[in-house]
């Protein structure tokens, strides 16, 4: 039962928080922005909850794993939608023999500002993704290994760091094509991977204060 509220408020805070993103494909709108903040606090209320009844390592890789596949499919929700219901904006637009009140409420459908789209800039974002997104999660589980519980000396802890590559750099590789631009990307991953790396060589000792 314990385990079963976990999953639920892990996965409501997740599809609350993508409701929330302006480039969401569920709703008209997006989310306000009190529905984000709840969905983080029930994303960190599962995670400390978590950490609480199970061991930290699992609870960690289970969480990023999660997130992973949760962000990774929610956008494809609304294309099987498609597909099953048809497109009824672009059909009541092509149908003949339209009535009055018809044409009324299409024209006020035309006349909405459309909201900005996602620049498609597939092989910067796919480079951002593959290169810096690896680089950040090895910063990232380097910056876990030495002060995470335990830090660098403690036992059975270098499995675990290898296991944490791969979901941080599939976690970032997902969200990078959220970001609007390939340009952005490539700043927003540069500028992390400085602070993380920034990070680790502090928490080394090898950059004084």
């Amino acid at each position: 039962m314990t385990l079963l509220l976990l999953v639920v408020a892990f996965a409501s805070g997740a599809t609350l928080l993508y409701l929330s993103h302006r480039h969401q494909g569920w709703l008209a709108r997006p989310l306000s922005a009190p529905w984000a903040r709840f969905g983080a606090l029930l994303l960190l209320a599962a995670l400390l909850a978590g950490c609480t009844l199970y061991p930290v390592n699992t609870t960690v890789c289970a969480f990023l794993v999660g997130l992973m596949l949760v962000w990774g499919l929610l956008p494809f929700v609304p294309l099987l939608r498609e597909k099953t219901g048809g497109n009824t904006e672009m059909i009541s637009q092509t149908a003949a023999g339209k009535t009055a009140e018809n044409n009324t409420v299409e024209k006020k459908v035309m006349g909405k500002k459309p909201r900005k789209k996602l620049q498609p800039d597939w092989w910067s974002k796919s480079v951002a993704g593959a290169v810096l997104g690896l680089s950040l999660a090895l910063a990232l589980s380097g910056l876990f290994a030495w002060l995470g519980p335990g830090g660098i000396g403690a036992p059975n802890k270098v499995q675990f760091n290898m296991w944490l590559i791969a979901p941080l750099w599939m976690l970032v590789f997902s969200f990078v094509y959220l970001i609007p631009s390939g340009r952005r990307a490539l700043l927003w991953l540069g500028s992390a991977n400085l602070l993380a790396y920034g990070l680790l060589l502090i928490a080394q000792g090898r950059w004084p204060l």
